[in-house]
């Protein structure tokens, strides 16, 4: 009986629900790498595409990102390369 008595805010459809959500939860605005940071990433991606933990600090620090920005790019980048590979290859 208490769920008829309860409050429950109407559905909304899923395309609604997308666009009322935040698009980023932490305060930093996305800024994107610039011409010579992406460069020097590619060019390290075609030597390696896995970096060890002091190679993904080194690169970091001279590209003056954070490890994290580096790592996940890579990851990405490695992403990109698969889904290219599957659709090529249908």
């Amino acid at each position: 009986w208490l769920s008829y008595t309860r409050y429950s805010p109407p559905k909304l459809p899923r395309a609604q629900r997308r666009k009322s959500r935040k698009r980023r939860s932490s305060g930093n605005p996305r800024v994107p790498f610039s011409t010579s940071q992406l460069m020097e990433l590619e060019h390290k991606y075609v030597e390696t595409r896995y970096l060890s933990g002091p190679e993904v600090a080194e690169l970091a620090n001279g590209l003056r990102l954070s490890e994290h920005r580096v790592k996940i790019w890579f990851q990405n980048r490695r992403a990109r390369e698969k889904k290219a590979k599957e659709e090529g290859g249908m």
